[in-house]
Parts: structure tokens; sequence; C-alpha cells
């Protein structure tokens, strides 16, 4: 199988859980409606939390059953994501 089919089938893929995932997401937003705080103040794109008096790095997702997120107000975890891609750069290189 050539490199070329390999990536356009990995890129499907990644499209599709991203079309799942927003599904879900709005299912579970119009059912939890009360339970989840959602505060676009502090999120640019409405995806990336952004809060330069909040102290902590990782903080909860708008919805807690999916994870933590990071805080791209803080130096620390802007160093820590380029860090993530110089190490992919790296692997693909080699």
């Amino acid at each position: 199988m050539r490199i070329d089919n390999i990536i356009l089938i990995f890129i499907v893929i990644l499209a599709s859980l991203h079309i799942i995932f927003e599904i879900v997401q709005f299912v579970y937003l119009r059912k939890q409606k009360n339970r989840i705080i959602i505060n676009n103040d502090y999120r640019i794109w409405g995806i990336f939390y952004y809060n330069p008096d909040d102290q902590r790095i990782i903080v909860p997702k708008r919805i807690p059953w999916l994870g933590w997120t990071l805080n791209f107000a803080r130096p620390s975890s802007i160093i820590f994501i380029a860090i993530i891609i110089m190490i992919l750069i790296l692997g693909m290189i080699k």
C-alpha cells in the first residue's frame, strides 16, 4: 500500500472521529444543559481555554467526562505543546 493511501485513510478516520465527537457533544449538551458550565468568556474559538487569571495549567473541559485541557494563558502549557510537536516532527524525520 502506498504512503499516499495510508495518509488519506488516516485523514478520513480523523475527520470521521471529529464528526462523531461533535455529534456526541451536541447531544450531550442538549441533555445535560444544567450540569455543564458553558463559559465562553475564557475560550478562544470556543476550543482553547485562555484565562490569565487562572493559575492552573491543566483545567477540566466544559464537559467533565471529556477530560482535561490546558490553560493556554500559562507559558508552561505553550512550552509543553511545543515539546510534543517537536517530538512528533523529529519522529517523522527519522
